[in-house]
Formats: structure tokens, C-alpha cells, sequence
């Protein structure tokens, strides 16, 4: 592993890039990092990951970041694990909302690394800049979601929550099926939607509801178990609130 000088941090400051290998029994017990990020692109196998309650699988393709002083638990699952592997430093208020977990679905990551690679060791001050730079690129490729990526998000999640729909379901599930961070998901669908997640999968509950109710004979209680809501209580409550107008007046005016 080739090694930068460390100076202050302005803008991202690489501090070492390198090509990993990992045997299938490999496991990283949980562990933190104060001063760095790490960056780690997947080439082959699958990262299992433990990090802020969640369990991610990065497979091939996709990129994981992980911030300073955030615990994180890994393993291979049981297969070769191979990765470019990066670490840098960088204001966290500057990059906070990066994704911890995201495909890298256009390549570029991948591509910008292995450019980085290709320039170490380095021997001049215009070869750490440009180093410097293609790392701000990577960050900002990784932040930055692809038009595929914005128009896929919300099929995406109906398709999670028709999948779950009696299930109970939280904006971290959401996240995590996403492979975004809970607070990038949130922010990313909201303005793809102009509703907030869980107002997306209540609205969700109650079609379904109104559905069953409109095209079935389903007693209120199934209703309510068949998408997810506690009771009938809950459901006359919600679908009330959300369409004007109670569970028997809807099925009445259908019949």
C-alpha cells in the first residue's frame, strides 16, 4: 500500500490507495476510524456489512464509505473477497450526507480509483493534486445519484412495500433497500415525491385497504391485518384521514 503525507484537510486529502484480496473466512470485527474515511469499490465476492443497526451486502459493482468514528462490522460471506480499497480525510460537515452504501451504476468510481492507483507513489506537487482531484470527483460521483438512479428509487420502494405491505416497515428498511443512508434516502425521495417516505407507505397501506374493501366482502379486522395496520381501529382511522371518508361509507358506495 502506497502512503500519502498527511497535511491539513481542506478539500479531501487522499492518504493511501490500494487493490485488496480477501480469503473467504475473512471477518473485520466492528471497529472505528477517528482521523479517516474509507472508500472501498467491490471487484469480486460480496462485503457483508454491520453498520448503524443495518446489515448491507455490497456486491460486485457497488461502492461502501464509511465515515470517521462510525462502527462497522465486516466479513467476506464466505467467498473471495476482492476491492479497491481508498482512505482519505475530509470535513464530515462538509460530506455528511454521502451514502454509506450506493451501486456504482455508471462505473465511474471504479474508474476514478483505479486512476488514482495509476498515479502512485507520487513524485511531484501537480501529481497530488490531481490525485486530490480525481478522489473530489469519486466523493462527488458517489453523492451525486444517476437520472436512472432518481427515476428508479420510487418503483423501487413501491416495489419493497407491495413485497411487505403486512409487515410492520421503517424508513431504515427503506434505506437499506435503497442502499442509500437514511438521511440521503429520506432526502433524495422526498424530492422525488414531495412526500416523506413513511408518508408514501401509509398512503401505500390505505390503497391496498381501499382496494380489498371496494372488491372483497373481507371483514375490517383481515383488512387491516392483510396491510399492515394494527386493527380496524387504526385502519377506519387511516383511511379516514387520508381519503375523507370511512371504510363502510367507501365499500357502501362501491356496492
Amino acid at each position: 500500500m502506497s502512503k500519502l503525507v498527511s497535511r491539513p484537510v481542506a478539500k479531501p486529502a487522499l492518504r493511501s490507495a490500494s487493490r485488496m484480496s480477501l480469503p473467504p473466512e475473512w471477518h473485520m470485527p466492528p471497529h472505528a476510524h477517528d482521523d479517516h474515511y474509507e472508500l472501498l469499490v467491490i471487484l469480486s465476492g460480496q462485503n457483508e456489512v454491520q453498520i448503524r443497526g443495518q446489515c448491507l451486502v455490497a456486491r460486485v459493482g457497488d461502492v461502501l464509505v464509511y465515515p470517521p468514528g462510525v462502527a462497522h462490522a465486516e466479513s467476506s460471506a464466505g467467498e473471495s473477497l476482492g476491492m479497491l480499497f481508498v482512505t482519505f480525510r475530509a470535513d464530515p460537515a462538509r460530506w455528511a450526507d454521502l451514502p454509506v452504501h450506493r451501486p456504482d451504476s455508471r462505473g465511474r468510481v471504479k474508474l476514478l480509483v483505479q486512476w488514482m492507483l495509476e498515479l502512485l507513489p507520487v513524485h511531484s506537487a501537480r501529481e497530488q493534486a490531481t490525485l486530490d482531484a480525481l478522489l473530489q470527483a469519486a466523493l462527488h460521483e458517489h453523492g451525486t445519484p444517476s437520472q436512472a438512479d432518481e427515476y428508479g428509487l420510487v418503483p423501487q420502494v413501491r416495489r419493497y412495500v407491495s413485497n411487505r405491505i403486512s409487515e410492520p416497515i421503517r424508513l431504515d428498511d427503506l434505506a437499506a433497500a435503497t442502499h442509500l443512508s437514511r438521511f440521503h434516502f429520506a432526502r433524495r425521495f422526498r424530492a422525488a415525491t414531495g412526500v416523506p417516505p413513511m408518508t408514501f407507505v401509509r398512503r401505500m397501506r390505505v390503497e391496498t385497504a381501499v382496494q380489498l374493501l371496494v372488491n372483497s366482502h373481507l371483514p375490517l379486522k383481515v383488512i387491516a391485518e392483510m396491510v399492515g395496520l394494527n386493527d380496524q381501529f387504526q385502519l377506519s382511522k387511516t383511511v379516514r384521514r387520508l381519503t375523507g371518508r370511512p371504510p363502510g361509507a367507501l365499500r357502501a358506495a362501491r356496492r
